[in-house]
């Protein structure tokens, strides 16, 4: 499995690499080599997580011997989704500056919480937990001072990234070959409703699915067979999921972001993002 991804993706690349972040935050950072950048981390048998000091994280999973490869990567983020009288959804990301924790770094993370504040207004808390070989992340608008009686939206995005360029040249631009490779991989939604939807990544994801949806899904699965992994995703508690693509009119295999974000923004009690690797 391992030698599928060296040859697919990153063929100079047979060591286990860790992402550094190079930015100016008040989270504390990790000294140890190759850990610059980074407040928390934590490795199980799927999958490892990095939280860097200015609050934004990434998922990869581990092959053979516990190798990464860079390419290979589930980012993280939280942001304030504002909706704007328009419709139009305008984000408000963390400002790294304002970061602050009780915890210390680790390299061996069970549980953090970091607090913070959104560019142009609001405040959050946001809890990452490592249970039963899961990433849990939890978090809840503390203060919305600066936007105060705005329709807000608290978001942890995960990125799908689009793991299909490389095939797409290696194919020579063989359209045919590469819908039939696109097809191998697949993204699976259970709604609130509990009715499933499947889509393969030839397909556009359908707008009862986005954020300009008034609906929400409960769980996501993206089964990504270039890589031979899958991603599920959960909405637990009084909370769902929205699915996006990366750019507007754009097929799965371009990548997608899936969006979690609780029922109420402020008390989101028991609300849970849970996203494992199999």
């Amino acid at each position: 499995m391992g030698a599928k991804i060296m040859k697919t993706l990153i063929p100079s690349v047979v060591a286990t690499v860790l992402t550094v972040a190079v930015v100016h935050a008040e989270l504390p950072s990790l000294e140890e080599d190759g850990l610059q950048g980074t407040f928390s981390t934590f490795d199980n048998r799927e999958m490892r997580f990095q939280l860097f000091v200015d609050g934004g994280g990434v998922i990869y999973p581990l092959f053979k011997d516990k190798q990464v490869f860079p390419y290979v990567k589930i980012p993280l983020s939280i942001t304030l989704a504002e909706v704007l009288p328009n419709g139009v959804i305008e984000e408000h990301a963390i400002d790294p500056a304002s970061l602050e924790t009780d915890d210390k770094p680790t390299s061996n993370m069970k549980t953090t919480t970091i607090r913070g504040k959104f560019e142009g207004g609001g405040a959050f808390e946001a809890a990452f937990e490592e249970k039963r070989g899961a990433l849990l992340v939890s978090s809840k608008l503390t203060d919305d001072a600066g936007l105060a009686g705005k329709e807000l939206r608290l978001q942890v995005t995960a990125e799908i990234l689009n793991f299909y360029g490389r095939e797409l040249q290696k194919l020579g631009g063989d359209m045919k070959a590469f819908e039939a490779l696109a097809k191998k991989s697949s993204l699976a939604v259970l709604g609130k409703d509990r009715k499933k939807s499947e889509f393969d990544f030839t397909q556009i994801i359908p707008g009862v699915l986005t954020s300009t949806s008034e609906a929400f899904s409960q769980e996501a699965e993206v089964e990504l067979d270039v890589i031979e992994r899958s991603f599920k995703f959960a909405a637990d508690g009084k909370s769902g999921l929205k699915i996006d693509p990366r750019r507007k009119e754009q097929a799965l295999h371009y990548g997608c972001f899936i969006r979690w974000s609780p029922d109420d923004a402020k008390n989101p009690a028991g609300s849970v993002f849970t996203i494992e690797v199999d």
